[in-house]
């Protein structure tokens, strides 16, 4: 409950301690939550997600269930769309389930692996999404190799 009292002066007499406090490696912290969220992204629905992604599959459309906080933490175009809607879905027209899974990648982990075609459809799904930040900080990782994918 919010106290309408008007606030105490600080008693001089008084000295209090405070302690700064924080995570020995925030880097990894934060990677660890962004992984563990990365196991509950799902091609079914999940408890812990509140937004669905409807991509084309092999086999038709095909539903992707993420979390919004994810998304909408990097577009403003998505936390307009998606700030009064309840279970939200965006429809992806024509955007393959491959191109999800490499945006939603690079969105929880900050890296994916994409083929020179791949990337190019990345970029038009980020753009499309208004996903300007990501693409402004998108770079090709020359330093690490994987097996059969060139730069």
């Amino acid at each position: 409950m919010i106290s309408e009292e008007t606030p105490k002066t600080p008693d001089p007499t008084v000295m209090e301690c405070n302690t700064s406090l924080c995570l020995a490696d925030k880097d990894n912290f934060f990677i660890s939550i962004m992984t563990s969220l990365t196991h509950t992204v799902t091609l079914q629905s999940s408890h812990l997600t509140d937004l669905v992604l409807l991509c084309t599959g092999p086999d038709g459309p095909l539903p992707v269930s993420v979390h919004s906080a994810v998304l909408s933490s990097q577009s403003s175009v998505l936390r307009d769309l998606l700030i009064s809607v309840t279970d939200p879905v965006l429809v992806l027209p024509e955007v393959e389930l491959n191109t999800v899974w490499c945006m939603l990648d690079l969105l929880y982990s900050g890296r994916c692996v994409a083929s020179q075609q791949d990337r190019s459809k990345l970029v038009n799904l980020l753009s499309s999404l208004g996903l300007a930040t990501v693409l402004d900080n998108l770079v090709i990782d020359r330093g690490t190799e994987w097996p059969g994918v060139s730069p």
